[in-house]
């Protein structure tokens, strides 16, 4: 394996991991002043049933450990923490999936 463009590979992961940060961040603020669906939306992600798999995994698992990772230049230098953080923001990704369909369907619109 090529050790330079894995290193560059996980810097751009990185990247792109703090811009998702940013759009899920600007997401949950929407949600939470919008209308009540909405609030109510946010408030199952954020203190609701799905918020084991949208904090813990989601977030932290999938996002601000492999970040964390990716951009401490004494870990981000190496090839196997890349492949450790890209394997847990792939976590992420599907933890995002699974409460974006299962979550969608446990509101109940009026």
């Amino acid at each position: 394996m090529n050790h330079e463009l894995a290193i560059t590979l996980g810097k751009m992961l990185a990247y792109t991991i703090l811009i998702d940060l940013f759009f899920v961040l600007s997401d949950i603020l929407v949600l939470l002043t919008a209308d009540t669906e909405a609030r109510e939306s946010a408030l199952l992600l954020l203190q609701g049933e799905f918020r084991p798999y949208f904090v813990g995994v989601e977030l932290i698992l999938g996002a601000f450990i492999p970040a964390i990772l990716l951009l401490v230049p004494r870990t981000g230098r190496h090839t196997p923490t890349v492949i450790i953080a890209s394997v847990l923001a792939m976590i992420g990704v599907f933890a995002m999936r699974y409460v974006m369909v299962i979550g969608g369907q446990g509101i109940h619109l009026s």
